[in-house]
Parts: structure tokens; C-alpha cells; sequence
């Protein structure tokens, strides 16, 4: 997910409570049935949520009950996916409470000419995953527990200056891998105060095996990655429309490599990670309201008996709001960001030994400044934002270490929601930037610079519909420019359920517009359009 053109620090969560792993999102693990909405917060994020929130975060709050349902989705590429959602309530103590549980089969075919190196293509040779997930709730507390299971192949066909054979008699290597993932959570919340305790963690094998073109060998590698921690906020309000936010956050990181071929750079670390924050809001004069919020965070200086650097961030961040007649508001933020590095790039990488570890590595920060305006009406929201982000970002750089180059961007977004009578609503956006890295030869683009949006839905009676596109232009390091697209339709037919048909990638459009972050990286192509059908029933 890159937000205003920075390659990283989007801090994804699920009820304010982190699902970053490694610096990976995994949003693919949370099943759409407990979704409820999605927020959206671009910019300075990191004096409130902490590190990976530089340039924005993602908030998915889940429901406190669904519905108990069936469904089952079928589609081109072999895809197939099976859900079962149960829930039960309960009312104990004058406090409502239930138990819930879903479960996930997803499966598909092999897709080629998805990835293609200049001398070598990648297919994804099949993919099967199973996700379960449990969860009770009673009164202002909650646990749950997710599983995920994913397992799926790569094979590696011969290519030639990006020309891919992708015939199975030019396979020259295959691979396995296994990813198995847990979420657990423990939340609890009253009237000035909110609690949390979460723990991550993912464990992932990988086989390969080299066939045809080459000599038969294999070799395995595996690496577990975990986090452990919580958090506490209270709220006090002593009057004179005024607001103080304190916070505490505290956990623990784990991540440990082997390699059955590279023992030498077998990896068995870990840290801790404290920080605090406090946030004082106040109105004044009626139509302006301003707040002051700091976070300092310290990371331990011993990492699984491997000594590097004390790691601290300070992050204070700064916001006015006026407010006008006829719903009209105006705004500016100012505020430092921070993303720890993470253990991976400071002791692991496949082109390093055992005693070239990087625990030097400094953490990205720097400042994000914007001022915008607002219109919410009636069946209007509108917002148009000006914005300028400069921070040192963690790159890799092949054959070396990771190192940390300046990154900016100065940009203006445009967004508006409209609803058209009863039953249409229509939202567009539109954003334009100029996202630039510093490397040796001096600033270069990175990612694109042009990106616009559009969604119209439809619903009437039993009938509903929408589409869905997506444009991004004037990309670094790519070719052409890059279109997504969807449409969905479907029909209800009350207590015998409802049936849905989609369409992804709409207009077919497959390699004129790749993904690669240089010139000489693997090219990501769009997948060709698909087509999928879903029946749904709810008990």
C-alpha cells in the first residue's frame, strides 16, 4: 500500500491494534464478513499510533456481531472459496455478549506471466488457504483468535531480456512455501479508558527443489516472526471544552532465520519497544479548536545477545481546525513520523553473512506539513488537501546492506462523495505529486505521480451494483500507465438468499502498465480480467 507515493510507513490496524508483521500488512487475512468500515488517515500518524504510521494509517473496525451466513464463490483460473460465519448472543449481568466463529477455504490454479525477470519468469504454481477464526465478546471486553494457513508454489521458467518461455519444458526450478500466521486479542474499554493486548505471529517454510534445466538438488529455509505487547489509553476531560489524551505502549519482537544451505547466516534475535504519548485539545472562540499531541519511544539496546545501537524516536505533532458558516472547515497539520527498522533489515539479508549485520541502521523519520479544506453537506462531502512529506526511507540496495536515503514529495488531493437522490451515490478522487528519492546520481521519480479514482454504486430494492476504477500515471521505472478496474452486480431474493457476479481487471489490461520499484527489478504485471460468481445465504 503506497499512500502519497512513499514505498513504506502505511501502519495498518484492526481495532487500533497493529497487524503489521515485519513491515507486511496481511489485510489479505482479515475476512470481509467481521469488517464494519475502513478509515483512512493520510499523513503524520506516528504521535498517536506510533512506528510504520509515517506517511498514513489503515483502521479496520470489525462488528461486534454478524450475521450467521453460507457462502460460496466460484470463478475463472480455478478459483474457489467457501465461508461459514456463526454467531450466537447472550445478555449475563444486564451486559450483552456472543460467541463467534468463521471459517475460510480459499483455493486457485496456477497463473503465469504475472512476474517476469530479465532472465527468469515466475508463475504461482497453485495456492490453497484456510483461515479460522474465533471470538466472544462480553460487555465492554473481547478475545479473539485467528489461524491462517496459506500454502502455494513458484515455478521458474528461462527467459531472455524480459522474454519469458513459459512452456513447462523450460521449468527450471521449483519452489514450495508455507505460511502459517495467529492473531490473538484481548480488548477492554470503559467510559475514559481503553485497553489492549495483542500478540502476531507468522512461521513460514520454504522448499526448493531444481528440476529439468539443471542438476535435481534442494535445500529448505524457515524464519518465525512475532510480536507481543499492549497498550493502555485514558482520557480526561476536566472542562473548559478541553481534552487530555495519555497513552502507554510497550511489546516485544522476536524473529529467528535458518537456512538449511547458509547456516552462517542463521538469525536468532530480538528487542523491546516502550514509548508514551499524551494528546491536549482545546476550542477556543467558538470556531477553533487546536491540539498539541507527543510520543517518545525508546527501543532496548540488546537484541538476543547481539549488541547494536539505542534506538529512540520523538514524535510531536501539532493541528488547527477553524471552523466556518454553511459547512465549511479549514485545517493544517504538522507533525514528525517515525518507522523503527525492523529485525529483518537490521540482521538479515541474503546477501550478507553472519557478521555483517546492520544494527546500525537508523529508524525513518522526518516531517509531514497540511493545510486543506473541507465541505460536509447534506449529501455532499468534499475535502481538497496541499501536503509536502520529506523523511529518510529504508531502501535496499542489491548486493549491500540497507541504508536510508532522504525522500520527499510535495502534492494536492482532491476527494468528493456525492449522493445522487435515493438510490445512486458517486466519489472520485484525485491526487498529483512529485514522489522523489535521493540516490548517488542525485533526485530520481519514484512510483507515479498522477493517481485518480472513481466509484459509482447503485442499489434499488432487491437489485444493487457498482464499478470501480482506478488510474495511476507518470510512473517512475515503469511503462505506460496502469488501469484497475471491477464491476459487481447481484440480486437478492430475501430468505432464500442472494447471488452476485464480478468482474476484475474490466478492460483486460495486463502488461501495459507493470510494477517494479527500478529499472532492473522483477516486473509485477496485472493479473487478465476474471470472473467470479457467489452465492449467499443468510440463517
Amino acid at each position: 500500500m503506497v499512500i502519497r507515493g512513499s514505498r513504506s510507513g502505511t501502519l495498518v490496524l484492526v481495532d487500533c491494534t497493529p497487524v503489521n508483521m515485519n513491515s507486511y500488512y496481511n489485510v489479505e487475512d482479515i475476512p470481509s464478513q467481521i469488517i464494519e468500515r475502513i478509515e483512512i488517515v493520510k499523513g503524520a500518524s506516528s504521535a498517536l499510533y506510533g512506528s510504520e504510521a509515517i506517511s498514513g494509517v489503515i483502521n479496520i473496525s470489525t462488528k461486534t456481531e454478524f450475521s450467521n451466513s453460507a457462502a460460496a464463490t466460484l470463478g475463472d483460473h480455478g478459483y474457489e472459496n467457501y465461508t461459514l460465519a456463526l454467531h450466537e448472543k447472550w445478555n449475563l449481568f444486564d451486559q450483552e455478549g456472543g460467541v463467534g466463529a468463521i471459517g475460510i477455504y480459499q483455493r486457485r490454479d496456477e497463473q503465469r506471466g504475472l512476474m517476469i525477470g530479465k532472465s527468469t519468469g515466475y508463475s504461482v504454481s497453485g495456492a490453497t488457504k484456510r483461515t479460522g477464526r474465533i471470538e466472544t465478546r462480553q460487555g465492554p471486553f473481547s478475545i479473539s483468535w485467528q489461524h491462517t494457513e496459506n500454502e502455494y508454489g513458484v515455478n521458474y521458467f528461462s527467459a531472455a531480456n524480459w522474454k519469458v518461455d513459459w512452456r513447462d519444458s523450460a521449468i527450471k526450478q521449483t519452489a514450495r512455501y508455507e505460511d502459517i500466521k495467529d492473531y490473538v486479542r484481548a480488548t477492554g474499554s470503559g467510559k475514559n479508558w481503553k485497553a489492549n493486548l495483542f500478540f502476531n505471529a507468522q512461521h513460514r517454510d520454504a522448499y526448493n527443489g531444481k528440476t529439468l534445466l539443471t542438476t535435481p538438488a534442494f535445500d529448505s529455509s524457515e524464519y518465525d516472526f512475532s510480536t507481543v505487547g499492549g497498550d493502555v489509553q485514558y482520557t480526561l476531560r476536566p472542562g473548559w471544552e478541553t481534552e487530555f489524551l495519555f497513552g502507554a505502549t510497550a511489546y516485544r519482537e522476536f524473529f529467528e532465520n535458518t537456512d538449511t544451505t547458509k547456516p552462517a547466516k542463521d538469525v536468532d534475535v530480538h528487542r523491546d519497544s516502550f514509548s508514551v504519548f499524551a494528546r491536549g485539545s482545546k476550542t477556543f472562540l467558538d470556531t477553533w479548536k487546536g491540539s498539541v499531541t507527543l510520543r517518545g519511544t525508546y527501543v532496548g539496546k540488546e537484541s538476543g545477545g547481539v549488541i547494536n545501537d539505542d534506538v529512540a524516536a520523538f514524535a510531536p505533532q501539532f493541528q488547527l481546525i477553524k471552523t466556518f458558516p454553511h459547512k465549511f472547515s479549514a485545517y493544517g497539520n504538522v507533525g514528525r513520523s517515525f518507522s523503527m527498522p525492523t529485525l529483518k533489515q537490521l540482521y538479515d539479508n541474503d546477501s550478507l553473512t553472519s557478521d555483517e549485520s546492520n544494527p546500525h541502521l537508523k529508524p525513518q523519520q522526518g516531517w509531514n506539513y497540511e493545510t486543506g479544506v473541507k465541505w460536509e453537506g447534506d449529501t455532499t462531502l468534499a475535502n481538497i488537501a496541499f501536503f509536502y512529506m520529506e523523511f529518510e526511507t529504508i531502501k535496499y540496495i542489491e548486493h549491500g546492506h540497507p541504508v536510508s536515503t532522504p525522500f520527499h514529495n510535495l502534492g494536492v488531493e482532491l476527494s468528493v462523495t456525492q449522493q445522487l437522490g435515493t438510490y445512486f451515490d458517486v466519489s472520485g478522487s484525485l491526487a498529483y505529486g512529485n514522489p522523489e528519492e535521493k540516490l548517488e546520481t542525485g533526485w530520481v521519480p519514484t512510483f507515479g505521480r498522477l493517481q485518480a479514482t472513481g466509484r459509482f454504486r447503485f442499489k434499488w430494492d432487491r437489485y444493487f451494483a457498482s464499478f470501480n476504477v482506478a488510474y495511476f500515471g507518470d510512473r517512475a521505472n515503469q511503462t505506460g500507465d496502469l488501469l484497475l478496474s471491477s464491476i459487481k452486480t447481484g440480486v437478492s431474493f430475501g430468505k432464500y438468499g442472494e447471488i452476485d457476479f464480478s468482474i476484475d481487471n474490466l478492460f483486460d489490461r495486463t502488461d501495459e502498465g507493470y510494477v517494479r520499484s527500478s529499472p532492473t527489478a522483477t516486473r509485477y504485471n496485472i493479473a487478465p480480467r476474471s470472473f467470479r460468481i457467489t452465492y449467499r445465504k443468510t440463517f
